[in-house]
């Protein structure tokens, strides 16, 4: 498995917990009651960070195909 994926899989699971503590921090008894701005801001760098990781992660190579004509 090389450093991309492992990058890729941290930063997935950063994200997730970030997630889960931020959508349910008023649950959990870390927030005040309502959806505030550090919950939009934290909710939403966990999403960055989850969509991140999966790029990391997946991270294909991608092949175009050859046209005739361009380039060659």
């Amino acid at each position: 498995m090389g450093a991309r994926k492992i990058v890729g899989i941290v930063f997935f699971i950063v994200g997730v917990a970030a997630l889960v503590v931020f959508l349910f921090a008023d649950i959990l008894g870390y927030g005040s009651p309502g959806f505030g701005i550090r919950q939009i801001i934290g909710t939403s760098a966990g999403a960055a960070a989850v969509v991140v990781g999966l790029v990391f992660f997946i991270d294909q190579e991608i092949e175009l195909p050859c046209h005739p004509g361009l380039g060659e």
